[in-house]
């Protein structure tokens, strides 16, 4: 059952909140990069034979990542989190890839200390970005141009709403 495996943090007259102890956070830093074909990468990470804590599996080449000396004092922490906009500080000691628990889309783009880096396609729907040894920055930030087109189109029709309406009245 449920609540043998997992510890109630929380508990009333009409629900029980369990822990997950397994779930991934919402980002860390990994240091190992496969390319795999997208019709492995579930297979792969359903049969336990890659780690996601440990490894990405992306769908195209990786970047030059390196082992640090102690990756245990790598750091990956929210500090902004906003429906277009996330904003996180890292630390690592050798190059990584910083994995976040989001649904990768197209129209996001990633930047290490206001720089714009590629984002990757992880584990099959997460988002990757590549980030150097030490500490930095990392923004994502969404950036449709459909949305940019839309908001310029609704503003000309709202003035022309308000001309129509002015020349109405006189």
């Amino acid at each position: 059952e449920l609540k043998d495996a997992n510890p109630t943090v929380y508990s009333d007259d009409q629900v029980d909140v369990l822990e997950n102890r397994d779930a991934l956070p919402r980002a860390w830093i990994v240091h190992s990069a496969k390319r795999v074909a997208r019709t492995e990468t579930l297979k792969l990470l359903n049969s336990g034979e890659v780690d996601p804590r440990l490894t990405a599996l992306l769908e195209r080449s990786p970047p030059d990542l390196s082992h640090p000396d102690d990756a245990s004092v790598d750091r990956a922490v929210v500090k902004t989190y906003e429906a277009d906009r996330i904003q996180l500080e890292t630390a690592t000691g050798a190059p990584g890839l910083l994995m976040l628990s989001e649904t990768y889309y197209p129209a996001w783009k990633a930047y290490v200390d206001g720089r714009p880096v590629p984002l990757y396609v992880a584990d099959h729907v997460l988002r990757a970005v590549p980030v150097p040894a030490g500490e930095h920055t990392v923004e994502l930030r969404y950036e449709s141009w459909s949305l940019r087109v839309g908001l310029v189109v609704s503003l000309i029709s709202y003035l022309v709403f308000i001309a129509l309406a002015v020349a109405g009245t006189r």
